[in-house]
C-alpha cells in the first residue's frame, strides 16, 4: 500500500474545506423559491433568495418583509373602515448563505398565502410592486381557495413594501380575482369591496354595468346592516346612481338612528362652528349622544386647540385635566402651541403642564405600547411613529422653552427629538439647527442642517441658516449656490433615478371642461405643451398647503400649463366655493371644473391631490401622489419637466 505523505494528506484536507464551504447548503439557481414547493397553513418553510440582476445584487445585509393574509376579508372595525384580509405584515432579517440567501419561516395557521419583498436601507426588491407570491396548498395539492384574490387584495390595502400604482397593476391584480372566482364563484362576496376598487381602476367607467350588477346580486331584499347599507350607498354613488345611493344612506340614518352613520353626520356639525363656546356646547352633546365615540378625539384636540388660539390657556388646561391621557388629538394642539404661542405670550405656564403630561404618556407608550401592531406595518415603522410622536411633543415644549427664554431647556428638548426622529423630520431638523445656531454651536448646526438637505428634506429656514453659517465662515456670500448645491446633490440624484422609474407612457383621456369664468377648455388645446393637472378640492387640506409652491412653479416655469381640475367637491354651489378661495388668496390658477367628477374617474385618480403630467404629444408620463413640503414639490418639477420633454 503506497503511503500518503502528511503533507499531501494537508493539501487533500484543505481542497476538502473549500469545496465544503464553497458549495451551500441550498440551490440558489433560481431568484425566489421556498423549501416546500407546496407549502400549507401552519408549516415551517424556508424562503430562499438569490438578489443577481435585481438592485440589492452584492448587498451583504437583506430583510425580507412577509405579509401573510387571509382566504377571506376580515369584520372592520367600523363601516366606514375599508375591509382586509392581512393576518401580519413583518421584517425578518435573512440569512448571508453566500451565494443567497435563506430565512425559516412559520406560516400562521390561518393564512392562505404570503408576499414577499426583499429590502434593505437603501433599495427595495418588491417584485415590481407584485411582490413575490407564496400561494398556500389544501392536503389534495390544489391552491387552497382565497390565495388567488386574496394575494390582490393583500396588495390593494395599504401598508405594502414600497409604492404600489395601483392603476398601472389593476390589470393584473384583476387576473387573480377572475381565476379565484371561476374556481370558487362563492368568494366573490368575500373579497367584494376590493374586488369592486380594482375592477374600477382597471376599467374605469366601463366597469360600471358590472359593478351595478354585483350589487343588485349583493341587495338580496332582506334586511340589509348599516355596514350593508353604506357599501351599497357608496359603490352607487361612485358609479353615479345617486338617486339609489340616497335611498340607502336615508334608510340607514333612518333604521340606524346611533349607528356609525348617524354618527358621522352628527359630528359634521362641530366644524361648522366657529364660537369656542358653540363649539364647547355641541361637545358636550355629541357626548350624551354618542358616549365613547372616537370622533370625539379630534374635537378634543380642536377645543384644546382653541383655547390656545384664543390665549386661553389656563382654561385649555383645566379641559386637559378633564380627559384621558389618550383621547384627544395632538395634531391640533401642537398645530395651536406653534401658531399662537411667541416672545409676547404671557403665562405659559398651564401649556407648560400640557406637554409635560403629553410627554409623560408618549414617553410611556414607546417604552411599552398598550395598543396592538396593525396588521399592515412592520414593527419597525410601527415603533417609528411612536417615536415621532414623543419627538413632535418634545419640539412643541422646546417652542414654549424659547418664549418663555429657556434656551438650554429648549435646546436639550430639541437634541432628544431629534435623536428620536433619527433626522427623518424636516422640522425638528430645522428648528434643532436654528437653536444651536441660535447658542453659538456652528458646528453641530452646520452637520445637522447639511445632513438634513442632502437627505432632501429642506426648507426655506433650514437654507437661511446654513446661508447664514456659510457667510461668518467665508465673510460673503460668494460661493454660496455651488456650496448649498453640492450639498443637494445626492438627494437630487435620488430624486432623478426615483422620477426615472416611475415615469410612463399612457395616452391621456382627451376632455372638455368649463373654467370659473364660463369659457369650454379642451386639453387638446394644449397639444405641442407640457402640461400638468392638478387634481384638487377645497376640502382637501393638503391641496390649499401645497398651493403656494404651485404658484412659484407657475412662476419658474412658465412654458408649461397648468391647469388645476376641481374635483369631488362636497358643496352645493361649487362655483362659488372655487371663486371664494381662490379671490380671498389671490391664486393665479386657471382652474376647471370637474361638476361631475368625469375627468377624476376617466385618469382613474384615486387621492386628492394627485398632479398628472402629459407630455407634448398627450401622452401621461407621471403622477404624482400627495404633498410632502414645499421645496419638494419644486424640486420635483425641477427634476421632471425637462426629463418629459427630452
Amino acid at each position: 500500500m503506497r503511503r500518503i505523505s502528511k503533507k499531501k494528506w494537508v493539501a487533500l484536507f484543505l481542497i476538502f474545506l473549500v469545496h465544503f464551504f464553497s458549495c451551500s447548503r441550498y440551490d440558489f439557481s433560481s431568484q425566489f423559491a421556498t423549501i416546500s414547493t407546496m407549502p400549507q397553513p401552519g408549516e415551517k418553510i424556508t424562503i430562499l433568495y438569490n438578489p443577481s440582476g435585481t438592485k440589492l445584487e452584492g448587498e451583504k445585509n437583506i430583510s425580507a418583509v412577509i405579509r401573510s393574509y387571509g382566504a377571506n376579508d376580515f369584520q372592520q372595525k367600523s363601516i366606514f373602515s375599508r375591509p382586509n384580509n392581512i393576518i401580519d405584515t413583518e421584517s425578518y432579517v435573512l440569512i448571508n448563505e453566500g451565494s443567497g440567501f435563506s430565512l425559516d419561516f412559520n406560516i400562521p395557521d390561518t393564512a392562505a398565502g404570503l408576499v414577499i419583498s426583499f429590502k434593505n436601507e437603501k433599495y427595495i426588491d418588491d417584485g415590481a410592486g407584485l411582490g413575490y407570491w407564496v400561494p398556500l396548498y389544501s392536503l389534495n395539492g390544489e391552491i387552497m381557495p382565497g390565495a388567488r384574490a386574496g394575494y390582490a387584495a393583500s396588495l390593494a390595502h395599504q401598508g405594502w413594501v414600497s409604492e404600489i400604482d395601483i392603476t398601472k397593476l389593476s390589470d393584473t391584480l384583476i387576473k387573480f380575482y377572475e381565476k379565484e372566482f371561476y374556481s370558487y364563484p362563492n368568494k366573490k362576496l368575500d373579497f367584494l369591496v376590493s374586488y369592486l376598487s380594482i375592477l374600477k381602476e382597471s376599467k374605469g367607467p366601463q366597469s360600471f354595468p358590472e359593478i351595478e350588477k354585483l350589487l343588485v346580486e349583493f341587495d338580496t331584499g332582506k334586511e340589509l346592516s348599516e355596514s350593508q347599507l353604506f357599501f351599497l350607498s357608496s359603490w352607487n354613488r361612485s358609479i353615479k346612481n345617486i338617486e339609489k345611493s340616497d335611498l340607502y344612506k336615508n334608510n340607514a340614518l333612518e333604521n340606524f338612528p346611533k349607528g356609525d352613520w348617524a354618527e358621522l353626520e352628527r359630528s359634521r356639525g362641530f366644524y361648522r362652528l366657529k364660537e369656542l363656546n358653540r363649539r364647547l356646547e355641541f361637545f358636550n352633546n355629541f357626548n350624551l349622544e354618542f358616549p365613547n365615540s372616537n370622533r370625539m378625539e379630534p374635537m378634543r384636540g380642536t377645543l384644546i386647540g382653541q383655547y390656545i388660539e384664543e390665549s386661553k390657556f389656563q382654561e385649555a388646561l383645566a379641559f386637559f385635566k378633564k380627559l384621558e391621557p389618550t383621547s384627544f388629538s395632538s395634531y391640533y394642539v401642537f398645530s395651536s402651541i406653534y401658531k399662537n404661542v411667541d416672545s409676547k405670550s404671557e403665562k405659559l405656564d398651564p401649556l407648560e403642564e400640557i406637554l409635560k403630561s403629553m410627554i409623560y404618556t408618549y414617553r410611556l407608550d414607546l417604552n411599552s405600547p398598550t395598543d396592538q401592531k396593525p396588521t399592515f406595518s412592520v414593527t419597525s415603522k410601527w415603533m417609528e411613529k411612536k417615536a415621532i410622536a414623543l419627538a413632535s411633543a418634545l419640539d412643541a415644549y422646546a417652542h414654549i422653552f424659547k418664549n418663555m427664554n429657556k434656551i438650554d431647556s429648549a435646546r436639550n428638548k430639541l437634541e432628544e427629538a431629534y435623536r428620536l426622529s433619527e433626522g427623518k423630520e424636516k422640522k425638528i431638523n430645522a428648528n434643532y439647527g436654528g437653536i444651536l445656531f441660535e447658542v453659538g454651536d456652528l458646528e453641530t448646526a452646520k452637520k445637522v442642517l447639511e445632513k438634513s438637505v442632502s437627505s432632501g428634506l429642506q426648507n426655506q429656514n433650514i437654507e437661511q441658516v446654513l446661508k447664514d453659517i456659510y457667510v461668518i465662515e467665508s465673510g460673503s456670500e460668494d460661493g454660496y449656490n455651488d456650496y448649498i448645491g453640492a450639498i443637494k446633490a445626492p438627494a437630487i440624484d435620488r430624486l432623478i433615478l426615483k422620477i426615472k422609474e416611475k415615469i410612463i407612457l399612457e395616452p391621456s383621456p382627451d376632455f372638455d371642461l368649463l373654467d370659473t369664468e364660463g369659457r369650454q377648455v379642451s386639453l387638446s388645446d394644449y397639444r405641442g405643451q407640457t402640461v400638468v393637472l392638478d387634481f384638487w378640492a377645497t376640502w382637501c387640506g393638503p391641496c390649499i398647503a401645497s398651493f403656494p409652491a404651485m404658484v412659484k412653479a407657475i412662476e419658474k416655469h412658465k412654458e408649461t400649463k397648468f391647469l388645476f381640475i376641481n374635483s369631488r367637491e362636497r358643496v352645493e354651489n361649487k362655483l362659488d366655493k372655487v371663486l371664494s378661495l381662490m379671490s380671498d388668496n389671490n391664486y393665479p390658477f386657471h382652474v376647471l371644473m370637474d361638476e361631475k367628477d368625469s375627468v377624476f374617474e376617466s385618469y382613474k385618480v384615486a387621492f386628492l391631490p394627485t398632479k398628472i403630467i402629459l407630455d407634448g404629444d398627450g401622452n401621461i408620463r407621471y403622477k404624482s401622489i400627495g404633498f410632502y413640503g414645499e421645496q419638494e414639490l419644486l424640486d420635483e418639477f425641477e427634476v421632471l419637466l425637462p426629463l418629459i420633454k427630452i
